[in-house]
């Protein structure tokens, strides 16, 4: 019980009627005991604990997902508004036979950068530094290649382009540019705009596996798991059949 002095002179002088004690209980004030509040902190930090990892993972894929299928979009559009404008033939033109930086800027600013909202083009050193990959978070550099052409789009990802007339233009999309260690898989995702039956296509040349080769090589350790191709190429192809939602058994963590 609390009683106040005031309330209790009250109470010595009065005998007790509901009128009095209804005034006691307006004087008492309770609080929570020191060991109430420590649990009660516990319980709050446990349960975000266990929450908030979640629920952030949760947001993460939400934009791994509406950025994938955005920049494929995009992609695809210019595509076809350049195979329109120069025919299927473009795809083999290059300024030289090498794998360059020069031709991946010659290439894609002719035929691709008209139909694209692009924010600004990186300069080759910050360009080199968005084109590595990651096995895991705390891993070293897999691979990086300085002979892409790196620009930043409206929809918060970067492109990088490679022009290789050989096998197919090769337009690697980067989720998050601003991240520090970059996963395949994660935060990078491949298409290649090929000719096929006289019609550019984009494509990621695992279309013939199954979905649990494409599980298995999509969570691979090494960069390039089957047929010298990276990480990214399979975990796009699942996306992509998977109408651009992660599926539960992916198996790249977020």
């Amino acid at each position: 019980h609390c009683i106040s002095s005031a309330a209790s002179d009250v109470y010595k002088r009065q005998p007790p009627s509901i009128a009095n004690i209804d005034t006691f209980r307006k004087s008492c004030h309770y609080a929570f005991t020191l060991a109430e509040v420590l649990i009660t902190l516990g319980i709050i930090g446990v349960v975000a604990a266990l929450t908030i990892p979640a629920l952030l993972g949760k947001y993460e894929k939400s934009v791994v997902e509406n950025r994938l299928k955005s920049s494929y979009s995009i992609i695809a559009n210019a595509v076809k508004f350049a195979e329109n404008e120069y025919g299927n033939g473009f795809e083999a033109e290059y300024v030289t036979a090498s794998w360059s930086k020069e031709n991946a800027h010659y290439v894609f600013e002719k035929y691709f950068a008209p139909y694209i909202k692009i924010l600004k083009t990186y300069p080759d050193d910050e360009c080199l530094k968005l084109s590595e990959s990651y096995g895991t978070q705390s891993g070293s550099a897999m691979y990086s290649d300085y002979n892409g052409a790196c620009y930043a789009l409206t929809n918060g990802t970067a492109l990088i382009f490679f022009a290789a007339p050989a096998n197919g233009h090769l337009f690697k999309v980067l989720i998050n540019p601003r991240k520090k260690r970059r996963i395949d898989g994660r935060d990078i995702f491949n298409f290649y705009a090929i000719n096929k039956n006289n019609s550019i296509v984009l494509t990621t040349y695992a279309t013939s596996l199954t979905e649990d080769q494409l599980i298995n090589y999509c969570g691979a350790t090494s960069a390039r798991p089957y047929n010298s191709m990276s990480r990214a190429n399979f975990c796009t192809e699942l996306l992509m059949r998977n109408g651009w939602k992660i599926p539960k058994n992916y198996p790249v963590r977020f």
